[in-house]
């Protein structure tokens, strides 16, 4: 109830938009769909929209609802730079865009931003089915955090085949570039990735109907710290045989301990079921039939300490010695990686992950206790 001289507006939408799962913005612990809200005597009658849920509260976080330039699809959640990447067509028909809609909250209010690039000239795999509007829409997305790599898919048709498999197409985020694009003999359902191990699966079905997993694609850092992105499918065992109907759903994955999470039905009219694979042993486990209830027609799965997962793995440089110099004016520090060399970490968009730093200063005089502390001591030669 409102107090006297008040009054609030809702609104309400008509469609939750089944080709964009949602996506968890861990750090604020907000859980986003893409929602289409139909305006009667307006143009364009139709508008999409990012709609926020506290997953904390199962509240709505209206403050966070935005109104998105175009639908969207595929979409994935960058934890790395608090955004979120995803495919998109200026109008049915035109060229495969690549979309990424940035957040920032560092002022108190949101700020979005949303850009949109053409990425279609760069999909070179054959096949691929890239002017056929909402054919290329199959909803599935997924983003390795710590290499700043977004990997979706579009359909593609097959040579001796009427099936339609799928290309898997890897984005370098920051450099709106695509990185690989290859056709693979698989109809994929599902898609996600280990940012840890920068190990890209999923589950679908080959060329002869049967349901597997797959291992589909690995990245890698070389000394110029570019990224490369290799894709040799690879089966990793067939699927139970329960598994007799799969449809398009979110997967979800822990990344230490490597096992993935996604839905299936053992009918179309079914109830929807969750099955775990663990991809270090290519086992499964089916969790109870119950536990996603029978109404659920379109499930998003989150592993909600994903985010903490792949921060909390960066490991801080550990010290190796301590050294003074030969007049006995200056200490060396020598560390196992490279160090921000007194420079502070800064949040610029304001979800509490650190973005970038601030210039050290290379000059200045510090007090001794902040080097010369009991750790430090026990690593001078010869103490």
């Amino acid at each position: 109830l409102c107090p006297d001289g008040a009054w609030e507006v809702f609104r309400e939408y008509d469609y939750r938009s089944s080709i964009s799962p949602s996506t968890y913005d861990a750090a604020r612990r907000l859980l986003y769909q893409i929602v289409t809200v139909r305006v009667l005597h307006a143009e364009p009658d139709i508008r999409h929209y990012i709609r926020a849920v506290d997953a904390v509260q199962a509240s709505p976080r209206f403050e966070f609802d935005t109104r998105l330039d175009r639908m969207i699809f595929n979409a994935a959640w960058d934890l790395g730079r608090s955004r979120m990447v995803a495919l998109s067509f200026r109008d049915w028909g035109s060229a495969l865009e690549f979309t990424v809609v940035t957040f920032n909250t560092t002022l108190g209010q949101l700020r979005v931003t949303q850009e949109h690039h053409s990425v279609q000239e760069q999909v070179s795999a054959a096949g691929a089915l890239l002017s056929s509007g909402l054919a290329s829409a199959d909803g599935m997305g997924t983003a390795d955090t710590l290499f700043g790599t977004y990997y979706t898919v579009v359909p593609a048709t097959i040579e001796g085949s009427t099936q339609v498999v799928h290309v898997v197409v890897a984005i370098d985020i920051e450099r709106r570039k695509v990185l690989q694009s290859v056709k693979l003999p698989i109809t994929l359902m599902n898609l996600q990735i280990n940012a840890l191990q920068h190990v890209l699966y999923g589950a679908g079905a080959d060329l002869a109907g049967r349901y597997a997993y797959f291992e589909l694609c690995r990245a890698a850092s070389d000394s110029a710290l570019q990224i490369n992105v290799a894709c040799q499918p690879s089966e990793l065992g067939a699927l139970p045989p329960v598994v007799n109907h799969m449809y398009l759903q979110s997967a979800s994955i822990d990344h230490r301990l490597n096992y993935a999470w996604f839905t299936y039905k053992q009918a179309a009219e079914g109830r929807p079921q969750v099955l775990e694979y663990h991809h270090d042993t290519s086992d499964y486990a089916l969790w109870r039939e119950d536990v996603l209830l029978p109404e659920v027609a379109l499930a998003s799965m989150f592993h909600a300490s994903a985010g903490p997962q792949l921060i909390l793995s960066l490991a801080p440089p550990e010290l190796l010695f301590a050294r003074f110099s030969a007049l006995g004016d200056r200490l060396r520090l020598v560390f196992d990686a490279p160090t921000l060399r007194g420079a502070a970490p800064l949040d610029t968009d304001g979800d509490g992950v650190p973005d970038s730093w601030s210039e050290p200063k290379a000059d200045a005089v510090v007090p001794c206790d902040w080097l010369l502390d009991d750790e430090t001591a026990r690593a001078l030669a010869g103490a």
